[in-house]
């Protein structure tokens, strides 16, 4: 098995949830034990990078197999006719959870014209700011990982063109990615630690 360090650097604000719809990413937060305290931090689960990862390989042109491989697939049935475990492990990704800011805005009624305050025009959103720095790993395991890591690696540049959250059309979810291989030892102490 293999291990890697998965850091997202936001290049841009990165919107977590919209006026009418729940968050992308949850709720962004998860309590962690540090020690005798509680920590809470902020979470992109890691469901929401395995799907976005696929999706990218996918697009690339990925053969269809291969991709299931990689990440798994129910279509996919094994000999005994149960699921395929996949090769790739995803672990969530951690910010610090100060990182989380929140923005007002209005709404324009575009029959009348002008905001519309008085009628529930008012609405938030929740914002991670830019140059926020996300921590997660990846585990690999089987005998095709180096095929996988190129595989993986092309996805996360390929997202890096899309981005993720909410709003990306405007320019929000902007990132950039950084996979390195770790030591097992190294995983240990920091997730552990």
């Amino acid at each position: 098995m293999k291990l890697y360090r998965l850091e997202l650097r936001l290049l841009n604000d990165f919107q977590t949830a919209g006026e009418n719809r729940g968050s992308t990413i949850d709720v962004l937060r998860s309590a962690f034990a540090v020690g005798e305290k509680i920590e809470e931090r902020l979470v992109i689960p890691a469901s929401h990078i395995k799907g976005l990862l696929r999706q990218e390989a996918r697009r690339l042109g990925v053969e269809k197999e291969i991709v299931g491989d990689i990440f798994g697939s129910q279509e996919q049935e094994n000999r005994d006719g149960g699921y395929k475990e996949p090769a790739v492990k995803f672990f969530d990704l951690h910010a610090p959870l100060d990182a989380l800011t929140e923005r007002v805005h209005v709404k324009i009624s575009l029959k009348y014209g002008s905001n519309s305050k008085n009628e529930g025009g008012l609405y938030s959103q929740k914002l991670v700011p830019q140059e926020t720095l996300f921590t997660g790993y990846i585990a690999l395991k089987g005998d095709n990982s180096e095929k996988h890591v190129e595989i993986l690696k092309a996805s996360l540049k390929s997202a890096q063109h899309y981005g993720i959250g909410g709003e990306r059309s405007r320019g929000l979810g902007g990132f950039e990615a950084d996979m390195k291989e770790i030591d097992v030892s190294d995983f240990k102490m920091e997730v552990f630690s």
